[in-house]
C-alpha cells in the first residue's frame, strides 16, 4: 500500500462505529470453549485420561467416529505411538514472512505477542506459538481438520489473542439464498438465556459467521467443507485387531495349558453308595450329584503347590493342549501390523516392526513419510497464514502472511555437515570452471551457511578481483618484481634444471593418496552399522557424494601436477611461469576427472559386487547372526587390502597423465622442436619395451602415444635438450 492508502485506511477504521465492526466480526471471542459451563455447577474439568484404563475396547462401537479416534490416541499403543512419532517429526521452526517489507514489523508484533502471556493478575494458559502449532497439527490427524478463531478487542481495532477450536464441533450448513457456506458451533452446555450469551443460535448450535474466525480442512472431497482425518481407516483394523486378540486368549486359556482331568470310578461310587440311597433313583441321582459337586470345590479349591490326596475311586490326569497351531498366529499378526501401519499413514518401523527391508526401500518410505507429515503441516500452514494475514488487517497494514516449516531434516550432525561441505565444493567448483561468477557462488555459499545472501561491501571488490592473475616476471617485462623465493615449509618448486620433479610429482600424489584413503576408510567403516548382509553391501557402496570428492581430488592432482609440469619446462627455458591453467584446461581436467572417478566407482562397484558373493557363498552354511559377523569382517578386510594399492596405483597413473599434458602444453607453444626420451630405460613389459626402442619422438609424435601402459607402469616420456 502506499502511504496515503494507509492514512485512508486507518482513517476509515476510526471512523467505523464500534458497534458495526461488532456486526461485521465481533468483538472478544465469538466462539465457545468445549468444555465452557455457563451454570456455574458441575464446572470443575475432569482429568478424563486418569480412567482411561478402565475402558472396556470391546464395546468401542458405542462411541462416534471422532470420539474413538480421540480415545485410541491415549488407550490403544500403536495409534498413540503413530500420532506421537508424527508430532514429534513436524516440530521444525515456524517462519513468518509478509508480502512487503513495510508489515514485517507488524507481523514479528504479533509474533512476540503470542509468545508472550497475556496480561492478567491471574492464572492464564500459555499459548506460544509452537504449542498452539501442536495442537493444531494433531487435530490435522486425528479430526481431519483445523480451525481457531482471531480474538478481537472491543473496539475492533486490535488483536487480543489467536485460540484453537476443536473442528468436531463445527456444523456448516448453506444459505438457501446464496448457498454460501455458513459454520455453527455445537455448545453442550449454553445458557437457558441464550441471549445473554449474544450472537446468533439455533438450539445448541451458535452461528459464528464471522472472517475472524478460520477453518481448513485436510483433503476434502468436492462439496465437502469438513475434511478427512488421514487415520480414520484404522478403526476398522482395531477392532479386527481386538477381536483377534480376544480370540488368542480364549486359545490360550483352554489350549495353551495343561489341565486337569478328573476321572471319578462311577462303579466304585456306586458300591459305596448308602443302602437307603439304592432304591430311589431320585435320591441315588441326588447323592451322585453331590459328590459329583464335592469332588470339584475339592479340586477347584487346590492351590498350585498342594498336594492331592484322594481315595482310589479318582482318578487324576493332565490333558496337553494342541502342540501346534491350527494356523500360523505370528502371521497373522504380521498381516495386521501392515494394516495399522497402513491405516495409520506410518511406517512398520515407526510402529518398532522389523519385518525386514532393503535399504533402498528404506530411504523410499522415510521419504514418504516425511511427505506425509509436510502435506498434513501444508494445513496449518494455511491456518496460520490466515490469521496472522488477518490480525495485520486489523491493525491496518494491508499484507498476506507466508508460513512456512523448517525442512525435516533425519540425518546426523556429521552428514549434515558432510553434505553442507559437498555443496559448497559443488559450488566452487563450478565457480573455479567460471561456470557462474564469483558473486553468484558467494551468495550461494552464503545461503548455504545460513548467513544473509547480500554480499557485504568490503568483499566485493575481492570477489571481482578473484579470478585476475598477477603479472610474472619475464624477460620482456623486466619492470614487474621477482617472485620471492619459497619458504623451508612452502611446496618445492621445480628448478631450471628439474631435478626437484619427482619429489613434486611424489608430494601430490601423496595428497590424493591421503584424500583417497580417508574415502574408503569412510566407506568401509559404514559397513560396522550394517544390520542384514545386503546391508553391508548397499553401506559399503560409493555414493554421489564420496564419487564427486574423489572427482575434486583428482581435478587437483591434474591441476596441481600440470601446473608444476610447466613450470618446469618453463624455467628451463626461460620462459613465463603460470599460476593456473587456463580456462579450456580447466575445464578439460575437470571433465576429465569427473570421468576417471566415474571410472574408478564402476571398477569399485563390480569388484565389490564379486567380493560380496564370493564372502556370502563362503559362509553360507553358518548361523544367520555368525554369518553376518564373518562377512562383515571379510569385506573390511578385503576393503583394506584393495585400498592400500589402489591409491597408489590411481595416483601415479593420473599424475602421469597430467605430467604429460603440462610439459606438452608448454613445448607446443614455447620449444616445439623438443624430441622426447622414455625413463626408465629397462621394462619386462613388451609394449613399454617397444615405445622405449622407438624413442627418440618428436613433440606431435610423443602426443600420440600412451603413457603409463598399464597399472603400476613407471615410464615416462622426458625432454631432451
Amino acid at each position: 500500500m502506499k502511504w496515503y492508502e494507509k492514512v485512508l485506511y486507518r482513517i476509515g477504521t476510526a471512523i467505523i462505529p464500534a458497534n458495526i465492526k461488532r456486526m461485521m466480526m465481533g468483538s472478544g471471542r465469538m466462539t465457545v470453549p468445549k468444555n465452557a459451563n455457563p451454570w456455574n455447577i458441575f464446572n470443575w474439568l475432569p482429568k478424563k485420561y486418569q480412567t482411561a484404563h478402565n475402558i472396556d475396547l470391546t464395546k468401542l462401537q458405542n462411541y462416534t467416529a471422532e470420539e474413538l479416534l480421540e480415545l485410541l490416541v491415549s488407550v490403544h499403543p500403536d495409534v498413540s505411538h503413530a500420532l506421537h512419532t508424527y508430532l514429534r517429526m513436524g516440530e521444525t521452526e515456524m517462519t513468518f514472512t509478509a508480502d512487503n517489507e513495510g508489515a514485517q514489523t507488524t507481523i514479528d508484533a504479533l509474533v512476540d505477542m503470542m509468545n508472550t502471556p497475556l496480561p492478567s493478575p491471574g492464572y492464564q494458559v500459555g499459548r506460544e506459538l509452537a504449542k498452539l502449532d501442536g495442537v493444531q497439527r494433531m487435530m490435522v490427524m486425528v479430526r481431519g481438520a483445523c480451525a481457531g478463531e482471531v480474538v478481537l478487542n472491543e473496539q475492533c481495532n486490535d488483536v487480543v489473542d489467536i485460540v484453537p477450536v476443536d473442528p468436531m464441533l463445527i456444523w456448516f450448513r448453506r444459505r438457501p439464498d446464496d448457498q454460501r457456506l455458513e459454520p455453527w458451533q455445537y455448545v453442550r452446555f449454553p445458557k437457558y438465556d441464550q441471549a445473554d450469551q449474544g450472537g446468533e443460535w439455533f438450539g445448541q448450535y451458535k452461528k459464528i459467521d464471522t472472517p475472524t474466525f478460520i477453518y481448513e480442512e485436510l483433503d476434502p472431497m468436492v462439496d465437502d467443507p469438513y475434511g478427512r482425518s488421514p487415520i480414520l481407516p484404522v478403526l476398522q483394523i482395531v477392532f479386527f485387531h481386538l477381536q483377534v486378540l480376544q480370540d488368542i486368549k480364549a486359545v490360550v486359556h483352554n489350549q495353551g495349558y495343561p489341565r486337569m482331568d478328573v476321572k471319578i470310578l462311577e462303579e466304585v461310587i456306586l458300591k459305596n453308595m448308602p443302602a437307603q440311597f439304592k432304591a430311589d433313583p431320585n435320591a441315588q441321582r441326588n447323592w451322585l450329584s453331590g459328590k459329583l459337586t464335592e469332588y470339584q470345590n475339592l479340586f477347584s479349591s487346590l492351590n498350585p503347590d498342594d498336594a492331592m490326596i484322594h481315595w482310589d475311586s479318582v482318578e487324576v490326569k493332565y490333558v496337553e493342549g494342541m502342540r501346534g497351531p491350527a494356523i500360523d498366529i505370528e502371521k497373522l499378526i504380521d498381516v495386521i501390523d501392515t494394516q495399522l501401519a497402513t491405516a495409520l499413514k506410518t511406517l512398520l518401523t515407526m510402529l518398532s516392526r522389523h519385518q525386514g527391508s532393503t535399504e533402498t526401500y528404506s530411504s523410499v518410505d522415510t521419504q514418504i513419510y516425511i511427505k506425509t507429515v509436510e502435506s498434513a503441516r501444508n494445513v496449518t500452514k494455511r491456518f496460520w497464514s490466515r490469521a496472522f494475514s488477518m490480525a495485520a488487517r486489523v491493525k491496518g497494514v494491508q499484507t498476506r502472511v507466508d508460513v512456512d516449516y523448517a525442512p525435516i531434516d533425519l540425518r546426523s550432525e556429521n552428514e549434515q555437515q558432510g553434505d553442507l561441505k559437498a555443496r559448497i565444493e559443488n559450488v566452487e567448483s563450478a565457480d573455479s570452471n567460471f561456470y557462474i561468477t564469483p558473486e553468484e557462488a558467494a551468495i550461494e555459499i552464503r545461503k548455504a551457511l545460513g548467513l544473509d545472501a547480500d554480499i557485504p561491501p568490503e568483499l566485493v571488490e575481492k570477489l571481482k578481483n578473484k579470478h585476475e592473475q598477477p603479472e610474472t616476471p619475464t624477460q620482456e617485462n623486466p619492470s614487474v618484481p621477482p617472485t620471492p623465493p619459497p619458504s623451508a615449509n612452502s611446496r618445492m618448486r621445480l628448478d631450471s634444471s628439474g631435478d626437484n620433479q619427482d619429489s613434486q610429482d611424489n608430494q601430490n600424489e601423496e595428497q590424493f593418496i591421503a584424500l583417497y584413503l580417508a574415502l574408503m576408510r569412510h566407506v568401509r567403516d559404514e559397513a560396522k552399522h550394517a544390520m542384514s548382509l545386503e546391508g553391508i553391501k548397499a553401506s559399503m557402496s560409493i555414493r554421489d557424494g564420496i564419487q564427486h570428492q574423489l572427482s575434486r581430488g583428482l581435478y587437483q592432482l591434474y591441476r596441481n601436477t600440470y601446473v608444476d609440469s610447466y613450470n618446469a619446462r618453463a624455467r628451463a627455458k626461460g620462459t613465463s611461469l603460470i599460476r593456473n591453467p587456463d580456462a579450456q584446461t580447466s575445464l578439460e581436467l575437470q571433465l576429465q576427472a569427473n570421468q576417471i572417478a566415474k571410472d574408478t566407482t564402476d571398477t569399485y562397484m563390480r569388484e565389490l559386487n564379486n567380493a560380496w558373493n564370493e564372502a556370502v557363498d563362503f559362509t553360507s552354511e553358518l548361523e544367520a547372526e555368525e554369518q553376518l559377523s564373518r562377512v562383515r569382517q571379510m569385506m573390511q578386510q578385503w576393503a583394506d587390502e584393495r585400498m592400500d594399492y589402489k591409491s597408489s596405483q590411481i595416483a601415479q597413473h593420473e599424475a602421469a597423465d597430467a605430467y604429460h599434458q603440462g610439459m606438452f602444453a608448454h613445448d607446443t607453444v614455447h620449444a616445439p622442436d623438443t624430441t622426447y626420451g622414455v625413463e626408465p630405460t629397462t621394462t619386462e613389459h613388451e609394449a613399454c619395451a617397444d615405445i622405449i626402442a622407438g624413442a627418440p619422438y618428436t613433440l606431435d609424435r610423443a602426443q600420440t602415444l600412451t603413457l603409463p601402459l598399464h597399472p603400476n607402469c613407471p615410464h615416462r616420456f622426458v625432454p631432451i635438450d
